[in-house]
C-alpha cells in the first residue's frame, strides 16, 4: 500500500511540476506577471494525503485573507475517507508570493488498517490531525499551485486494540499495518476565484 501511495506522489508531483513549465502562446491562457497575482479566496485541489481524503480532491474556502476552511473526500484503499479542518497561512498582503507557508488543523481519516486475506477486517479511523508546509506557485501563474505538507496524526486508540486485540489473534500471519508517526501529502490546487 505504501508503494503504491509514494507511487502515486510521485506521478503527480511530475505532472504538476511538468505542467507547471508548460508556456503557451494562446491569449487565453493567463500569465501574469508576479506583482499582479492575487491570493486565492476559493480553489479545489486534487493530491494524495489527509487533506484530500487518502487520494482524492478537497475544496478550500478564505473568509479572511489568512484563515481558511477546507473540506476534502477520496479512497482510503479500505473504503471512502473525509477530513475538514482549518488552513492558516502567511500572508502579508493580498498579492500571491512564490512561496506561502501554512500550518492545518483538521478532523477526519488519519488512520487505516487492511488486511488483505480478510478484506472483512479492514477498518478507517477517524481522530485529529495536525501539520504544515508551503503552497509554491513556481512560475507565478494564476492558474493554481502545488501545496507540499508533513503532518503528525493523533491516532485513535481504538485503532491499535483493534489490531492488536482481535484481528491478530484470529489472522496472526497477516500482519502488514505499519504505523508511523508523521506522513506526508501532495496535491495541486486549481484556483477558482
Amino acid at each position: 500500500m505504501n508503494k503504491i501511495l509514494l507511487l502515486t506522489a510521485v506521478l503527480l508531483f511530475s505532472v504538476f511540476a511538468q505542467a507547471q513549465d508548460f508556456q503557451s502562446t494562446d491569449p487565453l491562457v493567463p500569465i501574469a506577471s508576479k506583482d499582479s497575482i492575487k491570493l486565492d479566496k476559493f480553489s479545489a485541489g486534487i493530491g494524495v494525503g489527509y487533506e484530500f481524503g487518502g487520494i482524492g480532491g478537497n475544496l478550500i474556502y478564505y473568509p479572511q485573507r489568512n484563515i481558511g476552511i477546507f473540506g476534502g473526500a477520496g479512497y482510503t484503499f479500505v473504503g471512502f475517507g473525509y477530513n475538514a479542518g482549518v488552513k492558516i497561512r502567511y500572508a502579508e498582503t493580498d498579492q500571491a508570493p512564490r512561496i506561502d507557508p501554512f500550518i492545518v488543523a483538521m478532523y477526519g481519516y488519519n488512520n487505516t488498517l487492511r488486511y488483505d486475506r480478510k478484506p472483512a477486517f479492514n477498518r478507517t479511523f477517524y481522530n485529529v490531525t495536525i501539520g504544515g508546509g508551503i503552497d509554491f506557485r513556481p512560475r507565478m501563474l494564476k492558474l493554481g499551485y502545488l501545496s507540499v505538507a508533513i503532518y503528525v496524526p493523533f491516532r485513535n486508540p481504538d485503532a491499535k486494540n483493534y489490531n492488536n486485540n482481535y484481528v491478530q489473534w484470529f489472522y496472526p500471519t497477516n500482519l502488514s499495518n505499519k504505523q508511523f508517526p508523521v506522513s506526508a501529502s501532495i496535491g495541486y490546487r486549481l484556483v477558482i476565484k
